[in-house]
């Protein structure tokens, strides 16, 4: 347990904020013994550096929150993880369907997906963050192509794509905001902290569970549109995009 009236070090609290393992737990407060659980339990409600004296009933009851806060967090980052590979399939499908548009006439599904396979291979092995998977999706919409294919529908559809589009956007900041955070406690209340200088925030737990249902019904909502635009496409590569509420082939 740190002294009384000490600060944790930089190198303590960038553990702490890195959630790490249990070794570097011990490079810190050095080899585990009859103490280990209460220090650990301290380390952790240093996080965002306002934790003062506590009992030790106080630590272990702050450590217990601050571990479902740290749950939630996992689960926010977790279920808007499978909105970004729901996005990143319909924007791959929507230009699968380019590329097939522009084969030539009669050209064999079978050839197509084959023809394909390099190109999804090698658009499914880079790594895209949030805002350039929904520019790729606006910029597939835009196509021809795809514009043709959607006929007399495609003003409709592509507007409300706009609106998952700026919701997407508006989940993907507020997980940021989450996820990049550090959690503790102020007394009884759960703070947020971003970085050594800035001022913890407090916040309602109530907030992630509003936040993860909202995710949840966007994830719904955008299945839907997948389907609906799937519908209009007459060819579709062969893929599927794997949630935790549903599987849809593409």
């Amino acid at each position: 347990m740190l002294p009384a009236g000490r600060t944790p070090t930089l190198a303590a609290r960038l553990g702490c904020h890195a959630g790490g393992p249990l070794n570097s737990e011990i490079g810190i407060f050095g080899r585990i013994g009859g103490a280990s659980v209460l220090a650990r339990a301290n380390a952790r409600s240093y996080l965002v550096g306002m934790i003062g004296r506590r009992t030790g009933v106080d630590v272990f009851v702050g450590t217990a929150r601050i571990n479902e806060l740290h749950r939630k967090v996992g689960a926010i980052v977790t279920s808007l993880g499978g909105v970004e590979e729901t996005l990143r399939f319909l924007d791959w499908n929507l230009m699968a369907f380019d590329l097939a548009a522009h084969m030539p006439a009669g050209t064999p599904a079978d050839d197509i997906v084959r023809a394909l396979q390099p190109l999804k291979a090698t658009y499914f092995t880079k790594h895209k963050v949030l805002s350039r998977i929904l520019e790729g999706v606006t910029k597939e919409f835009g196509k021809t192509s795809v514009q043709n294919a959607l006929g007399n529908g495609a003003g409709a559809i592509f507007a409300q794509w706009q609106s998952h589009e700026a919701v997407a956007k508006d989940l993907g900041n507020r997980r940021n905001a989450v996820a990049h955070a550090v959690v503790g406690l102020t007394g009884a209340s759960p703070v947020r902290g971003y970085g050594f200088t800035t001022p913890s925030q407090h916040f309602q737990p109530g907030d992630d569970d509003r936040l993860l249902t909202e995710i949840g019904s966007f994830a719904q909502a955008l299945l839907m549109f997948v389907q609906e635009v799937q519908a209009k496409l007459p060819f579709q590569d062969n893929v599927s995009v794997h949630t935790a509420t549903a599987t849809l082939r593409l």
